[in-house]
């Protein structure tokens, strides 16, 4: 039989890792710890300028359709806007 073992990494505030590093970045509200490529939960977690939540890291500096990558925060947020009707 196959076995595999996996050692635990835990992040530097003691929490779990929420992935792998991808080219040492992370999605939102993560960041890249190089030393174990593991992504870690920030304590200020990413928004985009509309006070929304990102859908996900740009990837090369893209989204997907429906999304703009904002560079500073490397996350995709939604092109529409929403509408408050009264």
């Amino acid at each position: 039989p196959f076995i595999l073992t996996l050692d635990v990494i835990a992040c530097p505030s003691g929490g779990q890792p929420s992935g792998m590093c991808m080219n040492g970045r992370c999605g939102p509200g993560n960041s890249c710890v190089p030393s174990a490529n593991v992504c870690c939960p920030t304590s200020q977690p990413a928004a985009c300028p509309s006070g929304g939540q990102p859908a996900g890291m740009c990837m090369n500096g893209l989204c997907g359709t429906g999304y703009t990558c904002v560079p500073s925060a490397n996350i995709c947020c939604g092109t529409n806007q929403p509408v408050c009707k009264f």
